[in-house]
């Protein structure tokens, strides 16, 4: 009997796992879990506590998509000059509406005195004298118009709102036109003087042709500052 309880004991140590061969270590195993976490160091990573999910930090969005915004700068102060410019300037529109109105009369009073004379209108001259005074009266607006604006005071403050395109297109048109009325008061006398002659359809077709081509050009101009 005591040999048997011998052996059953020494199997007994065998069977058990490596590590547990002490008995005490085999009642430590047997321990509650809590206990078990009281005897391990406090500084191990198992006995801290769990931390919570911290949040990820977030991009600082605090900028100006735009820029800074810069303060409207106050408009100069009117002076009298900008008063005295803008009136003489008003004037000098209204008259060239009237200048283009007047020289559309001209081109057309013109036409109808070419046909009458050499295109087979009978040559009753009724179309010569309101020709003639229109043509002075359309030469006369120009220069005055011209003269108008020349005089017009200068400012300093004064803000061109249409743009240099208009303001060399409205000085390309009048140019152009004073050029042409120039050639028409040249070319007006020398068909009157030449009367009879075999040139004088000649000159009165290329002073009907300079003078649409004048009409054409003081609409360019005064069309520029209007609209």
């Amino acid at each position: 009997m005591l040999s048997t309880a011998l052996a059953l004991s020494l199997l007994t140590l065998t069977a058990l796992p490596e590590g547990l061969a002490e008995p005490g270590d085999f009642r430590l195993r047997l321990e509650p879990p809590a206990l078990l976490a009281a005897d391990e160091p406090a500084g191990s990573a198992a006995a801290q506590p769990a931390q919570p999910n911290q949040p990820a930090a977030q991009p600082n969005l605090d900028f100006d998509l735009l820029g800074t915004p810069t303060a409207p700068q106050a408009a100069p102060a009117e002076t009298s000059t900008d008063t005295v410019r803008r009136s003489v300037l008003k004037v000098h529109q209204g008259i060239g509406i009237g200048l283009l109105g007047v020289t559309l009369a001209t081109e057309v009073v013109g036409v109808l005195n070419y046909w009458d004379r050499f295109g087979g209108g009978g040559n009753s001259g009724r179309y010569m004298r309101a020709h003639a005074a229109l043509a002075y009266s359309s030469a006369t607006l120009f220069a005055v118009n011209g003269l108008i604006a020349l005089l017009a005071p200068e400012s300093k403050n004064e803000v061109n709102n249409r743009g240099l395109d208009h303001v060399k297109l409205h000085a390309i048109g009048m140019f152009t036109a004073a050029a042409g009325i120039a050639a028409e008061i040249g070319l007006g006398v020398a068909t009157a003087n030449h009367e009879g002659l075999m040139d004088q359809k000649t000159l009165a077709t290329t002073h009907l042709v300079i003078g649409l081509a004048t009409y054409v050009a003081t609409a360019l101009g005064v069309s520029a500052i209007i609209f």
